[in-house]
């Protein structure tokens, strides 16, 4: 499903380089436990 989920991005162009993501929950609890868990990148 992830796969999918990436294939689908990359086919409107937003490409792992270009995309930012914001996730906010319905459930106040998780969105004060979500982290960053990794950046890869170059400017």
């Amino acid at each position: 499903m992830l796969s999918n989920i990436f294939q689908a991005l990359d086919s409107l162009g937003l490409t792992a380089q270009k995309r930012a993501i914001h996730i906010q929950f319905s459930n106040q609890d998780l969105n004060t436990q979500v982290f960053l868990q990794r950046i890869d990148g170059q400017h």
